[in-house]
């Protein structure tokens, strides 16, 4: 009889906090996305050459189903129960962040798909297409509005925010690797080219395109094996294309010529744990 109580108190805790979680949802649903995420969405379309989108919609899901909606499958999803925003844009855009062969043109589309980590604001997947994102798994999905003008940038992550042990990796020794040299000077040069000082900390991650797409956006079709380093910078930054100012950077160098591939920002860092060990690296 004493079990046959406990069990009911704990089914009625369990349904009561259920309750509380369903009426948080549905109340957080009802009032739009979170301030921080629609002008996160602004500077996604702002920085892919529409800062006036056609649409915007969101949802709150899963990694997991999320995984079809930014191009990719379920299976490969980092983290598949991490709980994540998924924020579908349309437009006519262009990834200036993505590989492409050079002489190219940058990838367009007219469909923008990412997810961003629900505690650390960081983003983790990034897709671009010409067709309807794929959003069939992720539930309720609820159009919202973004405000006209330049996009505000969103409050930085600092080392006492939840979620964030530290806007960067842990680098427990300095990269002392083929090229250190050169790859100090060229991280340099790529810093001062973002107005960096010397309160700048850069750590540096040998990886591969492939692991790095994640970050960096979709891979020339056959590269994902040439060996790279991705290079992430806290500081006080400003783009040299959008003159947005920011405090987290990262750039994406080819391992044997030491050339740029490519560049990001993010409100919040990033979750960079599956690219490889990272190491510090000193500027100055």
């Amino acid at each position: 009889m004493r079990r046959a109580r406990v069990y009911a108190l704990a089914a009625a805790i369990i349904i009561a906090a259920a309750a509380v979680v369903f009426v948080a949802t549905a109340s957080s649903s009802a009032q739009g996305p979170p301030a921080w995420l629609v002008s996160q969405a602004q500077q996604v379309a702002a920085g892919n050459d529409d800062p006036a989108p056609t649409s915007a919609a969101y949802c709150l899901t899963t990694m997991r189903a999320a995984a079809p909606a930014v191009g990719l499958t379920s299976d490969t999803a980092a983290d598949p129960t991490l709980q994540v925003y998924l924020v579908v844009l349309t437009g006519h855009f262009t990834d200036v962040n993505a590989f492409y062969p050079t002489g190219g043109s940058p990838p367009k589309g007219t469909t923008i798909a990412f997810t961003v980590d629900v505690r650390t604001r960081a983003i983790h997947d990034f897709g671009m297409s010409n067709g309807q994102a794929d959003t069939t798994g992720v539930g309720q999905v609820t159009s919202f509005t973004l405000p006209a003008g330049d996009p505000t940038p969103t409050p930085q992550a600092t080392a006492g925010s939840p979620g964030v042990s530290h806007p960067l990796p842990v680098a427990s020794r300095p990269y002392v690797g083929p090229k250190s040299h050169r790859l100090t000077v060229v991280a340099a040069k790529w810093v001062v080219q973002w107005g960096g000082g010397g309160n700048t900390r850069v750590v540096v991650v040998p990886t591969k395109l492939s692991r790095a797409s994640s970050v960096f956006g979709p891979v020339i079709y056959g590269q994902g094996y040439r060996k790279s380093f991705a290079l992430f910078a806290s500081g006080t930054f400003t783009s040299p294309v959008s003159h947005q100012q920011c405090h987290f950077i990262a750039a994406e160098v080819d391992t044997a010529t030491l050339r740029v591939l490519g560049e990001t920002w993010a409100p919040a860092g990033w979750s960079i744990s599956s690219l490889g060990r990272p190491y510090s690296l000193s500027l100055w």
